[in-house]
């Protein structure tokens, strides 16, 4: 037989021998069997009044009859629904499935590997590009062990090109190596459920290809860093600022404190004072609102120097 298709029968028996390891066992079910006798036992007896023809006894009978079916109902009703759901959770692929899903699984991606020892299945995906940012490839790797929980798979940039102001988020949707699927989730969750390998990669993949604006970890027009609000150059958050009263970004060149209380300032909200040129932030602009620093308006309305003088001269007797 062939090498190839050796390897990957030997993978899917370990993987399925891994899951059915994994799977969840059933629960006990506790079954109402002494309701059951009493409503055995109140059947016989309609059955015997209404054949010696006591129809009063046979209607009571009846009665204390649908108590107890109305009774066993209830008891057996959420039963149905966690025994079918624990038949559902097992339902899983099968030795045949997971050796099909690997060969289609090769066929699709550039790599496919199992590790025995962590017990994973990665996959590797091609460079992926998004509005003409290169995010490189990732791999994607899948946790056979712990399947029902929440860490169940991770994305790894193997090539990562981070956003210059997180670089823990290697792709819009993808945080410290967590994937936020978004409408994925439940078809995700759904195909690990079911062991269903192929579909599974394939959701994830298709969601690394996609983008949506507004629900990103750094969206994409940041991902080199975020544009100074006066200049328009990127600015790194490390080495900027922000203005202090609309909280826009501003490179380290940009932005100016206000000659009055110091606060940093955009250009909008911040004008030069007509008679020094400094700079002066709408919150202490002068009565009228006119844009002049304290210093100015204190010397507009000081008096005169000689007129000061000739005034103390005014004061002295003759």
């Amino acid at each position: 037989m062939d090498t190839i298709v050796m390897r990957w029968l030997r993978t899917a028996a370990k993987l399925y021998a891994q899951w059915a390891r994994s799977r969840p066992r059933l629960c006990s079910i506790q079954l109402p069997t002494d309701l059951w006798e009493e409503v055995q036992i109140l059947a016989r007896q309609v059955a015997q009044s209404q054949q010696h023809g006591w129809q009063l006894a046979a209607d009571r009978q009846s009665q204390e009859l649908l108590v107890k079916l109305e009774s066993l109902q209830a008891i057996v009703a959420p039963l149905l629904v966690k025994l079918r759901a624990q038949i559902t959770l097992r339902s899983i692929a099968g030795l045949a499935d997971i050796y099909r899903d690997l060969l289609a699984l090769a066929a699709e991606f550039p790599g496919v590997d199992y590790d025995l020892n962590s017990q994973t299945v990665s996959v590797i995906t091609e460079p992926i590009q998004l509005a003409g940012v290169l995010l490189g490839p990732f791999q994607i790797r899948l946790d056979v062990s712990h399947m029902a929980s929440d860490q169940e798979y991770r994305v790894v940039a193997l090539q990562p090109n981070p956003a210059n102001t997180n670089n823990r988020v290697t792709h819009p949707h993808v945080n410290d190596q967590a994937l936020c699927a978004g409408d994925g989730v439940r078809a995700i969750r759904a195909a690990l459920g079911s062991g269903r390998l192929y579909d599974f990669f394939t959701i994830v993949h298709q969601t690394l290809q996609t983008y949506a604006p507004g629900r990103a970890y750094v969206e994409l027009e940041n991902w080199f860093g975020v544009p100074c609000h006066d200049c328009g150059c990127t600015a790194d958050e490390n080495d900027g600022c922000a203005c202090t009263r609309c909280e826009a970004t501003l490179c380290a060149d940009c932005g100016s404190p206000c000659s009055d209380c110091g606060e940093m300032c955009c250009a909008n909200c911040s004008e030069r004072c007509p008679d020094c040129g400094q700079f002066v932030c709408l919150s202490c602009r002068g009565p009228g609102g006119v844009p002049m620093c304290q210093d100015c308006l204190n010397h507009q309305f000081d008096p005169p120097e000689e007129n000061h003088a000739a005034e103390t001269m005014e004061n002295f007797p003759d």
